[in-house]
């Protein structure tokens, strides 16, 4: 590699840095690209390193989508009623909405999870 090769980092067809370091003695060029924090925003994102070393040839571009789990952004319990009496039966749902995967909801009761085919009991 010579001087003249270039190497950029691209998100979603816009330019990030064409920041490029050379290395005489390795014949080596790089350029680094950090995230400092992901953020929600960067979910599903395609980076692209672009390097070139010609104007007359295309680039050789390697690409990484961001892929990330994500917490929820919201739970909450709807029902039937705010107030609950003793012998009374209630429907309660929680929701859950903005996790990456589906969040995965589990009944407990007193520090002890509610098997689910007792909860579906529950719910007949």
């Amino acid at each position: 590699m010579s001087i003249d090769t270039w190497v950029s980092w691209w998100r979603d067809g816009d330019l990030v840095t064409d920041e490029t370091q050379y290395f005489p003695d390795r014949r080596k060029s790089q350029s680094v690209l950090k995230i400092d924090k992901l953020l929600r925003s960067h979910l599903l994102a395609v980076y692209s390193c672009e390097v070139s070393n010609s104007k007359l040839q295309p680039p050789l571009v390697v690409r990484v989508a961001i892929d990330m789990y994500l917490r929820p952004l919201h739970v909450e319990l709807v029902g039937n009623n705010t107030e609950f009496s003793a012998g009374k039966k209630y429907n309660v749902t929680c929701t859950c909405k903005g996790s990456r995967p589906p969040a995965m909801i589990t009944w407990w009761k007193l520090c002890v999870m509610v098997d689910s085919k007792e909860s579906a009991k529950h719910r007949e």
